[in-house]
Order: C-alpha cells, then sequence, then structure tokens
C-alpha cells in the first residue's frame, strides 16, 4: 500500500473516530492505544510540504477531544499537542478551531510559533518524548509489540519536531536508540535493525569521548551492528532475552528522567537486579541518577532506591567501583537529608563510615567533591554531639576543599556546601573560643543565602536557620543590635515556610526564644520579651521528649523567663526560670554538653535575681555555687565563663579577700577573652561588654586591706589593646641584646596588624584581608607570649619607684562612693585607698553628662551669647564640685597645699577611670585662688604601665631638633586663621625649627620628618572618629586622599622622641565605651615613642592655641635663653594654663583643654 492510500485510509479512521466521539462514545473510543496509533500514524504519513491541514487538523482535533476526557496530567499533555498542532490550521483557516484554541491565538499568541514551514511539523519534542511513555509502560506491562512500535513512532516525531538542531535533539535520539533497542532485541526486525545502528551512529557522532553515558550508547548501537550481521538472533536464547530485558530497562530508565516520573524508574530498578555485573557497569551513569531522582519523591520510592543501594552493597560479589560508588552515593544523599531529623549518634557514625567509604572508592571528580561534602556535613553533626574538635577541623576542611570545585559547576549545592561549612567553623568557634571560626561561620552563612530562593523550601528555611545561627552567636558575643536584627530577620524569613519538619521548626523557634531575648536583654522591652516567651513555649510544645533538642529549648525558655522577671522584678518568674533550667540539667543523658553549661549558667542567674528580690541569703549562695560549675566547666566558651565571673562578682562572699579573688578571676578571664581576640574589633567588644567594676575591685580591696593587689588587678584591667606593644622599647637596658631585639620585631609585627586591620575597613576584600590578619596574629602571639617570659623589661621597680617623681591617683566611682587609689613614694606604705563619699557613680555620671553638654553649648557659636555664658557657668560648677567631691580631699591627703609665689612646683598624675576621664581634673577648683592649678604640675596617664612605657624610653642622645607642621587651609576644612600668628610666635622662640607648611604639609613629609626630629609641633585641623578610633586622624594637605590616621600614629616604632604638642582639636577625647584604653591621637604618639605629649581634651580656637604655646615655649626655652628642656614641658604647660586661666577665668573651655601626658 502506498504512501497516499495509507494517509488517506488513516484520514478516514481518525475522522470516523472523532464522529463516533461526538456521537457519545467519546472515552471509549479516543482513548485506546489503537486512537493513538492511528493519530500518530497519520501525522507520520502527512503529505510532503509546508503544511498538510487536514491531517493536521484531524490530528489536533483527535488530541483535543482525548483531552477532555483523559486522565489528569495527560489531558493537560494532549492540549498543549493540540494547541501547536493547530497552529496552522488557524493561520489559514481560522474560523475551523474550536473556540477554546482560537481564543490563544486572538488574545496574541503566534499560532505559527511553534511550527516549521520545512517539516511541515511542530517545534517542540519535549510534548513527544512524554507522551511516549504511556505506550512504553503498556510494554512492559503486556509485552504487547504494537504499544512498542507505538513508543518507537511517538519519538519519530520528536525527532522530526527537535530537528535539526534543537536542544533536545541529543535526548530525543538516544530515548529514540534505546526504544529501538527494545524493539530490535523482541522481533530482531531486520528494518528495526538498520533503524538502530543508523540511530545508534547519529548519538555517537555527537557525545564526546568521555561523555557519561557513552559506553552504554556504544553497546546499544555494537548490539545493533551484530544483530544485523546474523549473530545472537534467535530471541528465544538466554542471551536475547537478557539483552532485550536490558534495553528496557534502559528504556523505562531514561524515560523517567525524562518525564521526572517515579513509575518508570521503580519499575527500571525492579529489572536491574536481573543483571551481572558486566551489564551493570553500563549503567552506573543512569542508575546513579535514577536513585537520587527517586529519593527527591515520595516515601515509599525513597524506600526503593535505599533497599535497591544496600542490596548493591551488600551483595555476595564485590560491586565494581563506579557501581559501589552510585550506590553510595545515593545513601549519603539520604543520610545528609536523614541528619536534619536524626540526632541518633550511631546513625550518625554510621553516615560518616558511608562517606568515608564514597571518599575511598570515588574516581571522577565530581563525586569525589560530593563525598567531601557528604563527609563534611556528617563529621559536623558528630562533632557538635560529641564535642569532638578534631571531627569539626577535619570537617571544615572537607568543606573548603569540596566548595572550590563545586562553587562554579553546581551554584545550588555550593550554597549547601557553604551552610555545611559556616557549621563547622560555628562548632570549632564552640569548642575552641576561636573567635576567627566564628566570622568564617557568619562570611559563608551570608554566601549562602543568597543562592537559595523562597521556592527551594525546607533547603532555604534551613539556609537561613544556619545564617541566622552564626549571626546571634556573632551578635550576642559583640552585644551588636545591628547583628541581632539580621539574625531575626532571617529566622523570621525561615519560619514562614510551610510544612517545614518538626525538627526544623523546633529549631527555629528556639533561636527566635534566644534572639528575642538577646534583643530584649540589650534594650529592655516588656512586649519583645513576652515576644520571646511565646515562642519558647511553642517550641517545648513541639519538640520530641527525649531527644538533645529538649534541654535546650528548656534552657532558652528559662533564660526568656528570667529576663521577664528581671522587667518587673517577678519572684515568680526566676521561681519558673529556675524550675525550666533545673529539667533541662535533668536531661544530662541526652544533653550536650554546653546546652548542660547554659542551664547552669541561667539557674545560677535566677538565683541570683531571686536572691536580689527576696534576700534569701540560700539563693544568693546556690547560685555562687552554679557559677563556680560554669567558670569550671571544660565545656564552658571563654565568654560564657566570663560571664559567669562577672555575675558572680556581685554576689555576697564569705570574705573580702574571697571577693577580691573572685574580681581577679574575671579579670583574669576578660584579659584572655581580649588575648584570643583575632582582629581589633573583637577585643574592643570584649573591653564594651565587661567593664564598669573597678569602683567594686576597689571597694573589695579596701575592705581586704589589701591596696597593692588592688592596684595590681587595676592595671590588669586597663589599656590592654596596647599592653602587647609596650612590653619595651628601642634602646632599653637590661636583658639579653638578642632576646630584646626580637620582642622588638615582635611588637613592631603586632603594630603594623593593627594598622592593617584598621586600614582595611572599607575594604571589598576585608573578610580575605581578616583573614589573613588572624593567622598572622595568631602565630605572632604566639612568639610573643613566648618572649614575653624570657625578656624582661626595665620596669621591674616597685610601685614606691613609680612614683618617686610625684604620686598618682587612680580614681573611680563605686555604687555609694567613690574612691582614689594613691600610689605614693613611701616605701613602707607605697599605696593607700582613699573613700570620696561625694563621687557615688549616679551623681558622677550625671555631673559628667551634664559637664559635657554645657561644654557644648558653651563652644558653640549657633547659640547666644546668654546661653554660652550660662554654658560656662554650668561648666565651673562642674569643676567647683570636682574640686569638693574628689581634687580637694586627693591633694589634701597627699600634702599638696598651694604653692607659694615663687615656690617650686610638685607634680603629679592623674588617672581617672571610667567616664571620669571625660574630666579636666587639673582645672578642678572653687572658682577662688584655690585649685589644683594652684597646688601642683598636673599630667595624666592611662594606667602606671603606660607610665613606665613613657619613662622607660631612652632620651635622646643627639642635638634636639623640632619640625612645625602647620595646615592652616587643609581641603575641605575651614581655615585656621590663627596658625600662621601661632608659627611665628613658635619660631621666636625656636629660630631653627624645621617648617612643613601649606601644600608641603604631606603625610609622607611629615613621617619623613619624624626619623631626623626629636621634637615635632602639629598646627592642624584634627578628626576624632568615636565609632573607629583607630581612623582618627589629623588634617595634612592630603588627608582627602592619604589621611594620617591614629593607627598609623601608634604603629611607628620610634627611638630618641621627646616632644609631641598637637597644636588641634580634641587629640586627647577619650571614646566613651573604651575610656580605659587612650584611643586617641595624644596616646598613639605616646606609643610611637614621644615621652611627652600635650593634647587637647575638647576643641580649641587656634587663637587660644596660638597664645597657650607662646607661653609654653618660652618657658620651655627659658625666654629663648637656651636649648629646649623638653623634661619640663609639663611645668611649662602648667604655668602657660595659668597665665590664660588668669586672663579668662569664666571661661574655663577656653584655657582647661590642653593636658600634658607621659613622663
Amino acid at each position: 500500500m502506498g504512501p497516499v492510500v495509507m494517509r488517506d485510509e488513516l484520514v478516514a479512521k481518525v475522522f470516523a473516530r472523532l464522529g463516533a466521539a461526538r456521537g457519545g462514545k467519546g472515552r471509549e473510543v479516543l482513548l485506546s492505544m489503537d486512537a493513538l496509533a492511528e493519530v500518530v500514524a497519520l501525522l507520520g504519513h502527512r503529505r510532503q510540504g509546508p503544511f498538510d491541514l487536514q491531517a493536521i487538523g484531524l490530528s489536533a482535533g483527535m488530541f483535543l477531544e482525548r483531552s477532555l476526557v483523559g486522565p489528569p496530567g495527560q489531558d493537560m499533555l494532549e492540549l498543549e499537542i493540540a494547541g501547536q498542532l493547530f497552529g496552522p490550521v488557524y493561520a489559514v483557516t481560522p474560523h475551523l478551531v474550536p473556540e477554546q484554541v482560537s481564543r490563544v491565538y486572538r488574545a496574541g499568541c503566534d499560532p505559527l510559533a511553534t511550527f516549521s514551514r520545512r517539516t511541515g511539523f511542530v517545534t517542540d519534542p519535549t510534548v513527544w518524548l512524554e507522551l511516549h511513555g504511556g505506550p512504553l509502560l503498556s510494554y512492559h506491562d503486556t509485552r504487547d509489540l504494537s504499544t512498542l512500535r507505538l513508543a518507537v513512532d511517538i519519538l519519530e516525531l520528536a525527532l522530526v519536531a527537535a530537528a535539526p538542531d534543537h536542544p533536545e535533539l541529543p535526548r530525543v535520539l538516544k530515548q529514540l536508540l534505546v526504544v529501538l533497542s527494545v524493539l530490535r532485541a523482541a522481533t530482531h526486525e531486520r528494518d528495526v535493525c538498520m533503524r538502530a545502528v543508523q540511530v545508534g551512529s547519529l548519538v555517537l557522532l555527537r557525545m564526546r569521548p568521555g561523555e557519561a553515558d557513552r559506553s552504554l550508547m556504544d553497546h546499544h548501537h555494537d548490539t545493533a551492528m551484530h544483530d544485523l550481521a546474523g549473530r545472537d538472533r534467535p530471541s528465544t536464547t538466554a542471551s536475547g532475552e537478557v539483552d532485550h530485558r536490558f534495553a528496557l530497562m534502559n528504556a523505562l530508565m531514561h524515560l523517567g528522567l525524562l518525564t521526572d516520573d517515579a513509575p518508570p524508574l521503580l519499575k527500571a530498578l525492579d529489572l536491574y537486579g536481573e543483571f551481572s555485573e558486566e551489564f551493570r557497569n553500563l549503567v552506573v551513569g543512569p542508575l546513579s541518577a535514577v536513585l537520587t531522582r527517586l529519593l527527591g519523591c515520595g516515601p515509599d520510592e525513597r524506600a526503593a532506591a535505599v533497599a535497591r543501594c544496600h542490596d548493591i552493597l551488600t551483595s555476595s560479589s564485590p560491586a565494581h567501583r563506579p557501581i559501589e560508588a552510585a550506590a553510595l552515593r545515593v545513601l549519603c544523599e539520604a543520610a545528609l537529608e536523614d541528619l536534619a531529623e536524626d540526632g541518633d549518634i550511631d546513625w550518625i557514625r554510621r553516615a560518616v563510615g558511608l562517606s568515608r567509604r564514597l571518599l575511598a572508592v570515588a574516581e571522577d571528580g565530581g563525586t569525589q567533591s560530593l563525598a567531601r561534602f557528604y563527609l563534611a556535613a556528617g563529621l559536623g553533626r558528630l562533632a557538635q554531639q560529641t564535642h569532638d574538635l578534631d571531627a569539626a577541623r577535619e570537617a571544615v576542611a572537607l568543606a573548603r576543599t569540596a566548595l572550590e570545585s563545586i562553587q562554579q559547576s553546581d551554584p545550588a549545592r555550593a550554597g549547601l556546601v557553604r551552610i555545611g561549612l559556616s557549621e563547622a567553623h560555628r562548632t570549632v568557634y564552640e569548642l575552641t573560643d576561636d573567635l576567627e571560626a566564628l566570622h568564617e561561620a557568619v562570611h559563608e552563612s551570608r554566601l549562602a543565602i543568597e543562592v537559595f530562593n523562597d521556592a527551594d523550601g525546607v533547603v532555604a528555611s534551613g539556609a537561613y536557620l544556619s545564617h541566622a545561627t552564626a549571626v546571634l552567636y556573632d551578635g550576642g558575643r559583640r552585644q551588636s543590635p545591628e547583628l541581632l536584627g539580621e539574625a531575626l530577620t532571617s529566622l523570621r524569613r525561615a519560619n514562614e515556610y510551610p510544612d517545614l519538619p518538626v525538627a526544623g521548626r523546633v529549631a527555629i523557634l528556639h533561636l527566635l526564644t534566644r534572639v528575642l531575648g538577646d534583643i530584649s536583654f540589650l534594650s529592655p522591652s516588656v512586649e519583645t520579651i513576652d515576644e520571646a516567651v511565646e515562642f519558647g513555649e511553642q517550641a517545648r510544645a513541639l519538640v520530641p521528649p527525649g531527644g538533645p533538642e529538649e534541654p535546650m529549648v528548656l534552657c532558652e525558655l528559662a533564660r526568656v523567663q528570667g529576663l521577664r522577671g528581671a522587667a518587673t522584678d517577678d519572684a515568680e518568674r526566676f521561681q519558673t526560670a529556675i524550675g525550666l533550667a533545673e529539667q533541662a540539667l535533668a536531661r544530662a543523658d541526652v544533653a550536650m554538653p554546653g546546652t548542660l553549661v547554659a542551664a547552669e549558667l541561667e539557674r545560677a542567674t535566677a538565683l541570683r535575681n531571686l536572691a536580689r528580690v527576696t534576700g534569701d541569703r540560700s539563693h544568693a549562695l546556690e547560685a555562687r555555687a552554679g557559677f563556680d560549675r560554669v567558670i569550671a566547666s571544660p565545656y564552658a566558651r571563654l565568654d560564657v565563663r566570663t560571664t559567669a565571673a562577672a555575675l558572680r562578682s556581685g554576689l555576697p562572699a564569705p570574705t573580702a579577700a574571697r571577693t577580691l579573688e573572685d574580681l581577679a578571676e574575671m579579670i583574669e578571664l576578660r584579659w584572655l577573652n581580649v588575648a584570643s581576640g583575632p582582629l581589633r574589633a573583637d577585643r574592643e567588644n570584649v573591653l564594651r561588654r565587661y567593664r564598669g567594676f573597678i569602683g567594686q575591685l576597689i571597694e573589695a580591696g579596701s575592705a581586704a586591706e589589701d591596696p597593692v593587689r588592688t592596684v595590681e588587678l587595676i592595671e590588669q584591667s586597663r589599656g590592654l589593646l596596647s599592653q602587647e606593644v609596650m612590653t619595651v622599647h628601642p634602646g632599653a637596658s637590661g636583658s639579653d641584646p638578642s632576646q630584646t631585639a626580637e620582642l622588638l620585631q615582635v611588637t613592631a609585627a603586632l603594630r603594623a596588624l593593627d594598622l592593617r586591620d584598621s586600614a582595611a575597613e572599607t575594604s571589598s576584600r576585608r573578610r580575605e584581608l581578616e583573614r589573613d590578619i588572624a593567622e598572622e596574629r595568631r602565630r605572632v602571639m604566639d612568639r610573643w607570649q613566648h618572649l614575653h617570659g624570657t625578656v624582661a623589661p626595665d620596669a621591674q621597680y616597685s610601685l614606691a619607684d613609680a612614683a618617686r617623681q610625684g604620686p598618682i591617683a587612680l580614681i573611680a566611682t563605686g555604687d555609694e562612693k567613690g574612691y582614689a587609689v594613691l600610689v605614693t613614694a613611701d616605701a613602707d606604705r607605697p599605696v593607700r585607698i582613699l573613700e570620696l563619699p561625694e563621687l557615688a557613680h549616679e551623681t558622677a555620671q550625671e555631673r559628667v553628662l551634664t559637664f559635657l553638654t554645657a561644654r557644648h553649648y558653651a563652644m558653640s557659636d549657633t547659640y547666644t551669647l546668654r546661653v554660652r555664658l550660662q554654658a560656662q557657668a554650668a561648666v565651673g560648677d562642674t569643676l567647683a564640685w570636682l574640686w569638693t567631691a574628689a581634687a580637694e580631699p586627693i591633694l589634701a591627703d597627699l600634702g599638696l597645699a598651694p604653692v607659694s609665689q615663687g615656690g617650686d612646683w610638685p607634680r603629679m598624675w592623674w588617672c581617672p577611670l571610667g567616664f571620669l576621664s571625660h574630666l579636666p581634673w587639673h582645672a578642678a577648683g572653687d572658682g577662688t585662688e584655690d585649685g589644683v592649678l594652684d597646688r601642683v604640675v598636673s599630667s595624666y596617664t592611662t594606667s602606671l604601665r603606660a607610665l613606665n612605657f613613657v619613662r622607660q624610653m631612652p632620651e635622646s642622645t643627639g642635638p634636639t631638633r623640632t619640625v612645625i607642621v602647620a595646615q592652616a587651609e587643609a581641603p575641605a576644612t575651614a581655615p585656621l586663621r590663627g596658625v600662621d600668628t601661632e608659627v611665628a610666635a613658635i619660631r621666636h622662640w625656636l629660630p631653627d625649627a624645621s617648617l612643613l607648611a601649606g601644600a608641603g604639609a604631606t603625610k609622607q613629609a611629615f613621617l619623613t620628618a619624624l626619623a631626623s626630629h626629636t621634637n615635632v609641633h602639629l598646627a592642624c585641623h584634627a578628626v576624632t572618629d568615636i565609632h573607629s578610633p583607630g581612623m582618627s586622624r589629623l588634617l595634612l594637605a592630603d588627608h582627602e586622599v592619604n589621611p594620617l590616621t591614629m593607627a598609623e600614629l601608634a604603629a611607628l616604632q620610634l627611638a630618641g622622641r621627646e616632644l609631641a604638642v598637637l597644636s588641634a582639636c580634641s587629640t586627647a577625647e577619650t571614646v566613651s565605651d573604651l575610656t580605659d584604653e587612650g584611643l586617641h591621637l595624644t596616646g598613639a604618639l605616646q606609643l610611637a615613642g614621644f615621652r611627652h605629649v600635650i593634647g587637647a581634651l575638647w576643641p580649641v580656637s587656634d587663637a587660644t592655641a596660638g597664645e597657650v604655646f607662646d607661653v609654653f615655649y618660652s618657658h620651655l626655652t627659658d625666654a629663648g635663653s637656651r636649648e629646649l628642656r623638653v623634661e619640663t614641658s609639663a611645668r611649662a604647660l602648667h604655668l602657660a594654663v595659668r597665665q590664660l586661666r588668669e586672663r579668662c577665668p569664666a571661661a574655663p573651655t577656653v584655657w582647661a583643654s590642653f593636658v600634658h601626658t607621659g613622663a
């Protein structure tokens, strides 16, 4: 029968079926395999040319009618086919197209968008690929060859649709070859063999030599060639049947993968078990894909995939390595999903074992990367459960290696790897207090959430949860509202996803409880803490009993209940918190060690608060015992131990000596926290978090009658950011020169690291730079600690020696009164503690705030003269109060009376602690003829260590040279009109001084001048950065592009430098939350190597500065009659300030700003 006759007969048959369907016999007539075979055959026998509208139109009508009565899923597929086939019909005779299709085209859809004039057929092969699945599955169940032939015919139509260069063409060819192989093996028909060989040749022509399923396609092609040549022809032989079933298994595998449909994949798995290793080796790639796809299906399909993999691994004959790797990969993938739900330690160990086995047998790079990822995830979870540091570190290394190869090829998988890497880093932090590990955890988690979106569901929720956990740890440790807000946002987003597993939902609710508790702790809010309690109760209601998550939930709920109690001093809430913590502690058999530490801390905290509210001493004793256990626990992080020590220090102790030693332990832990900080910001955060205890320390030292120990502890709590670089100074003597030289190299390296840390703040490579800085600092600090024990600096002298040139007063506030710790030259009693009843904390704090506010009003031109005069009076009132409350009692106790005319001026050093450093102690006075300026020459120091550091600096042995750096008109600043007058006055007394001025006063010129001058005078603008002190800077000619920062000045290491004068605004102004660290430009120059530094506590006018320093240099040179005597710089400044006070006594902000620090 010719093609035309065949076509015409098919047209008649299809037309008849359509008529029968419209006559009421639709379902039976339309949905049979015969009906589908007829319409497919008609399309295959359509007339050559652009359009066979009759054949195409009838076929389109047939598919449309089938879609109306077909089963779900199949109906939409056939409707889509009908819509594509109706396109050319609508383009020529639109009235023949059914209305439901016409509406689509009238709406603007191009009817020929998926149709080819060249082939006269559609151009979308995907619908035909999917359509052939029905007949193929039917053949598997019935072995009816007509259905198998129908599957081949449909794929031939898909091939026409894909020609000549559709992206799906390779997949169409491969599937056609595989299904032809089934038909060939079943019939051994020559035409089928020839077609299989022909299609196989096209497939192989398009494949690369190393492509995953190349060997499988080679097999099908070669088998067809052998069959065509007459070998293994009888289909009744065992080998023929194996060939047939193997081809069918392949066809089902490819079908399931093409359509993402589980039934053909399960049928293929059933067949897989029948084959020998020789055949199994050919389908390693498809098998792995099939098993992986089934994992994402329902529980039955997942179980089938896992069972098949276990069969492969436990079969009597050892599996071929690629097959073993495929099965292990699927089992590892399943284990990875189960790890999120199953906390059983034995299961985690089994998952780790599977991953190690996969890594051992994996041969290709992709599988090796996945094996490392799976192993990292398992080890990370194992480390969390067992506190195994080696496992955590191995997880970090494996995840990093996996990420290097995965991040480009598979961004989504890379996101999962980053989550695992973040969690492994976080575990390392939990076990070691390594803050750099925590920084890495935050960094990786932020990168991870960038690749997920809402469509990722549970995975995205897990990513946000992991990110929030890392950021919460960091934000809680830093007490950063910004970081805590970031964590809260991620947690709320994670909680929005529906249908999360119970474990995931509990974890989110638990962390919501925690982050809201942290936020409420920083900014007390009843509404916030009530929300935290609500989330905690939700988590408690959901958490399965008996698992490790239950004590975690109980512990966090205890914490927020305690915070809720603290908001209103509610004893009942404290009792509730204690009960919840005790329930958590009772789960010691399942709780992780860190959870037990946290529960102990929350119980002790609630008991402490309950003791405060009820006055019951027994609660305080229980609390103390609990804090002791936390501090002694090997599982407590360093910051947790420090927090426990800080809380314990507020409880009554059996003796005053015990209180002092409690504080000593807290101070030691605080120092360890600072020393372990890899970055400057980490160290600053520790100091901000643990402060305000000095008054309590002095009170305890006084009660214990141990003032020397008190001074030692004060020294251990101040100047911690610069203590490493104050160990020894260039030119110091008394130690082994080689060891001293090496220690100087180490301190220079530490200075350079701090400089890099500050300078890198805005860099886009910040994390990479931080990583380098942290690694280098760890190495340098190890060396510093070794050398520090072998090189003794010159400072090994007694407290009496420290005060030989004049007494030192360390002043602090306490809850009920203040204290002055006085260090004197009395060898028998070098330290004594003076109580200051009027310097109680609350009163002093209010006075300081009043002073700062009044000072601002007094100095601002935006206010009226009347307001400014009133503000000056308020500043004067503060100085009078300071005199009465503290300065006068201190001077009286030291026996320092007013100095008579022409008498010698004694010296003393002020070391105000905490917020008291904002006050000008040298200017305290009652407004008459008696004040500090009338009794002593004042200098300042941040600590005894700092004073010793500047005193051991070697004095200059060469000629004294001075450089003046004058910048009256720095770019983008207001002009300093008095600078020229100031420079002229200085050069009058120092005619040989060098001068850098105007455009020549650049940063590099200044640094170069420092190399050859012992003294420097800077007359310029300065900027104090209270948020980032290291970026405080002097404004020279090139400050906009090359600023001279505090960090850079502090990093210098100069020998033989004498005097630095900073005639600039606020160069000695301290940072409010780091007042004990000397973080200002004046302190930076002292660290650089200047024995004497003059700075300003607040802004000064250039006219005032010129007047002060004219008198200052006059005294230093004895009115020009001799060289500079820098050792008298404190006295010279004292006399200049007194002279300015005499001229404007009612304006203390004019005369009281400049201070001397140093030797």
